[in-house]
């Protein structure tokens, strides 16, 4: 059943052209690979990235600010969108119509609420939308993943967004989920309670003749006062489908995509209970069927610190077929007091394929990570968003152009890596753990 909004708030802002311009780590070739900062009077971080039809990148972060690159890193435009006191933009996508889709928080009074807007493709703002609870002056809210969605015919009907939300007493969160029209009106949300902190991570799903059939959902849940990793399958009503909690050791789960198979790969931490590696957290990807069981599941990291991994995507040959996945986070294998950008890239059976790590004499991670296509549609490297404090004055955005090798050639700040490889111990509980709410008031 359809929840229709009966509060939605228009939000006010004002926005500005920002004076943030990138600033090259290394040589610029926008034919191959590169590495630029940029920041400002403040520190920023880059959160969300994504190619654009142009072949150029759009990227969103803290303060949403919203940065157009070119295909060589250079500034198209740059905007900063201003709302009360502390802001994020954790998500951002090129809608079909060519402009923007951008999600996040902002906070007024330590009270957090879901901040949306609708840009077209200059940054201008064609609509927004902030959340409020009714009647509850103690509501927070936060989001952090937006996807455009597609009705049964193929045409574009809206936008789905995951997050978080607590209620009433400020001591339980929950996964918040609201699918919205093209207009930012709610169709329906759904709250899933169990004591987490929220979903990261959410995508349309479809069968395997391309007709969409509901969305999957990466987060974390205390199932037994431990964290645990948490998928949730809904259908495109918002009911639950399946929600399974993984765990063995500390778990949790920070993207999740669809695969050509129609299972799922998923990212998140997890600990080595035998001990081999360093204590602490360390990058977890595990395969998941249709069914959410799963097929594999292995742990990857070092013997010094910890590894923490944010993104992951399955990426492609050059013929389009599945090529195994790449995963994007931060490393402190180098010892205290510093952490570097880790990518690996494994094969279709998890096995590393080849790992890179970037950054200087401080500390570099990154937040995103999308394979990239040249104008005839071959992939040609991967694009990455996160910050660096190596490089600039203070916290600086971080954007990084790879080619397919994970590559930037004669550029000082890329090493290379040898982490150990492991098969993860994880199992996951069958029966549901969700409390479900079926209406859900914004």
């Amino acid at each position: 059943m359809k929840h229709t909004s009966t509060m939605i708030l228009t939000a006010l802002f004002i926005f500005f052209s920002a004076v943030c311009f990138a600033t090259n780590v290394c040589a610029q070739n926008p034919n191959s690979a590169w590495a630029v900062h940029y920041g400002g009077d403040y520190s920023h971080t880059a959160i969300s990235v994504a190619q654009t039809k142009d072949g150029g990148y759009i990227i969103a972060g803290d303060g949403y600010l919203i940065t157009k690159l070119d295909p060589g890193g250079t500034v198209e435009w740059q905007k900063d969108y201003q709302l009360d006191f502390f802001y994020a933009a954790y998500s951002i996508e090129e809608t079909q119509d060519g402009g923007f889709i951008v999600a996040g928080t902002n906070q007024k009074n330590y009270d957090d609420k879901v901040w949306i807007l609708k840009l077209d493709s200059s940054g201008d703002t064609e609509w927004q939308k902030m959340t409020t609870y009714e009647g509850n002056s103690y509501f927070k809210s936060r989001a952090y993943s937006v996807k455009e969605t597609f009705d049964q015919a193929g045409n574009v009907d809206g936008y789905v967004i995951a997050g978080s939300t607590i209620h009433l007493t400020r001591q339980s969160w929950g996964i918040w989920v609201l699918k919205l029209d093209l207009e930012g009106t709610i169709d329906w949300q759904k709250t899933f309670n169990k004591g987490t902190a929220g979903a990261f991570s959410i995508e349309q799903t479809f069968d395997s003749d391309g007709n969409p059939d509901g969305y999957i959902i990466a987060g974390s849940n205390y199932y037994y006062y431990v964290s645990k990793a948490w998928i949730l399958k809904l259908d495109q009503d918002g009911t639950l489908i399946w929600d399974r909690t993984y765990g063995g050791s500390s778990h949790n789960t920070r993207s999740v995509k669809q695969t050509a198979d129609g299972g799922f790969i998923a990212a998140g931490s997890g600990k080595d209970l035998d001990s081999y590696l360093a204590p602490g957290r360390h990058y977890w990807v595990v395969k998941l069927d249709q069914n959410l069981s799963v097929e594999w599941n292995k742990l990857y990291g070092g013997s010094i610190g910890e590894d923490v991994p944010f993104s992951v995507q399955e990426v492609v040959d050059a013929f389009r077929n599945p090529n195994g996945y790449v995963i994007a986070g931060e490393t402190a294998n180098f010892g205290a007091g510093q952490k570097d950008v880790w990518i690996i890239k494994i094969g279709p059976d998890g096995n590393i394929e080849w790992e890179k790590t970037y950054g200087g004499s401080l500390n570099e991670s990154a937040n995103s990570i999308q394979q990239t296509f040249d104008q005839f549609g071959y992939p040609n490297g991967y694009v990455v968003a996160g910050y660096t404090w190596s490089y600039g004055s203070g916290r600086n955005s971080f954007i990084l152009k790879l080619n397919v090798n994970g590559e930037i050639p004669g550029c000082e700040l890329m090493n290379t890596s040898d982490a150990d490889v492991l098969d993860g111990y994880v199992f996951f509980y069958d029966n549901p753990v969700a409390t479900i709410v079926e209406n859900s008031y914004a």
